[in-house]
């Protein structure tokens, strides 16, 4: 599905604030995993759907049976909250991130030592795999981007030009731009061959919160503590779509594998899924008794 599809307002940008459909179907809970002491604050399916990573501000990393929701592994060894944690395509290696300005990388099999990357100079905020697994995306409260080669991690080049933090960043599917969302209420898209900022999309009035991109590569995605999510086309840099989401502040978006639908979480306790063609919420999900800090779909969807 390409932004094509996307459905937009003949004189440009639409907005979208309509109640959801009254025919939604209901939601039901499959499976729920109990282990961490304090708050999560994101999570990684493994690419064969059998494990599912969470990270928490209890500074341990946790790998799930995705299956029966037993525990396989706990990783320790962060010194302070996790704030991110993504498996490689290939499901081989486990990448967290945390507020200790390092990155482990751990084998999802063995419970055991990680290979370590002192990244940045401050709190890393969220890592990403390129497609293909070779390279490893990072960004931080040093208000930089910083991208690793893969599997064995060696440093090749940073980002700069935000100026103030950088909560956000993730790769296009092919792995040839970087989306970042950052404190200055700005996403950039940058090329990752030259480390050049190609665009500076601006209109969220405040900081940006989750950047994810379509899986057409056509569109991006940001969330912002303005309780908006926009959506971009980058080819022309045009707004496609803002939808007023959430009452309170946003924390995560994520495109559907089908590029139908887009996923929102919020400090409001709420889960919303977006039906991006018809501009509708589709369904609510309102399981959780406090903020919902992260999500994720499956490959399959």
């Amino acid at each position: 599905m390409s932004s094509d599809l996307i459905r937009t307002e003949s004189r440009g940008s639409r907005d979208c604030n309509v109640p959801q459909q009254e025919d939604e179907a209901p939601v039901r809970i499959e499976r729920t995993f109990r282990g961490h002491t304090k708050a999560v604050t994101s999570l990684s399916f493994s690419p064969h759907l059998d494990k599912l990573a969470s990270g928490s501000k209890d500074n341990t990393v946790i790998v799930w049976n995705f299956k029966d929701t037993s525990r396989a592994f706990r990783y320790k060894g962060h010194k302070s909250d996790v704030t991110g944690v993504k498996f490689s395509p290939d499901g081989l290696i486990l990448a967290s991130c945390s507020s200790d300005c390092c990155i482990k990388l751990w084998t999802p099999t063995v419970e055991g030592k990680s290979r370590n990357l002192t990244a940045h100079s401050s709190r890393i905020r969220q890592i990403d795999f390129s497609y293909d697994g070779k390279l490893l995306l990072s960004c931080s409260d040093d208000k930089t981007v910083k991208i690793w080669s893969m599997p064995q991690p060696t440093f090749l080049s940073t980002f700069s030009g935000h100026i103030n933090w950088v909560r956000s960043c993730a790769f296009s599917p092919d792995a040839r731009l970087v989306a970042s969302g950052s404190d200055d209420r700005t996403v950039k898209l940058w090329n990752v061959d030259d480390n050049k900022c190609l665009h500076t999309l601006h209109g969220q009035t405040e900081f940006i919160t989750s950047v994810a991109f379509h899986p057409s590569g056509t569109c991006v995605a940001s969330s912002s503590a303005d309780r908006t999510i926009h959506i971009w086309d980058i080819r022309t840099n045009q707004l496609l779509q803002r939808y007023f989401a959430h009452d309170l502040n946003i924390n995560q978006v994520a495109f559907h594998p089908n590029g139908e639908f887009l996923l929102s979480c919020s400090d409001d306790t709420k889960i919303n899924l977006w039906d991006l063609e018809s501009g509708y919420l589709s369904s609510t999900i309102h399981t959780h008794q406090q903020q919902v800090n992260a999500i994720s779909f499956t490959e399959s969807g």
